[in-house]
């Protein structure tokens, strides 16, 4: 996973453990404000200009990279980039985020980071941990959810990492 792609979801993890319990969960466009005032708050304080805007072109490309591990196909390259409708971008998002390859690619990068890389003393199936994860992040499980399910899991759960 690219380095950007780790630090905005470190930027996320400490917004979302930084809100109030009791106020619910932020709209994603305050989400989105909030992460924007962040960053800008860094470049500047480093003295960075921000980048422009990425074309729909670039941003077609990232945002598939980034969720799913692949470039998009030429016809969903062409649907997109020909699609005049001013929300197209999050929708590209919310697609990708659903898409089977998302929870692929998140559930091989988090079972990677909790594999015990040399351990042979019994560790349950690492695949079988992933394709647990892949389903959990498919489904739209919460973290705090998968979390607890990881920590609590015993026996021949496929949580058990």
């Amino acid at each position: 996973m690219p380095p950007r792609s780790l630090a905005v979801l470190a930027v996320l993890a400490v917004l979302a453990a930084a809100a109030p319990a009791a106020a619910g969960p932020a709209a994603p466009k305050d989400v989105a404000a909030t992460v924007d005032r962040e960053i800008d708050a860094r470049l500047a304080a480093a003295k960075v200009p921000p980048a422009p805007p990425a074309s729909d072109a670039e941003f077609l490309r990232r945002a598939s990279l980034d969720l799913t591990g692949r470039l998009p196909t030429p016809e969903a390259a062409a649907a997109f980039l020909d699609d005049p409708a001013p929300g197209k971008r999050a929708a590209l998002v919310d697609a990708l985020l659903a898409s089977p390859e998302f929870g692929r690619r998140f559930a091989g990068y988090w079972a990677e980071l909790f594999a015990k890389r040399n351990d042979t003393s019994g560790r349950p199936n690492p695949a079988a941990f992933k394709g647990w994860l892949a389903g959990e992040l498919n489904r739209g499980t919460g973290w705090d959810k998968i979390a607890a399910e990881m920590l609590t899991a015993a026996g021949d759960s496929p949580a058990r990492f």
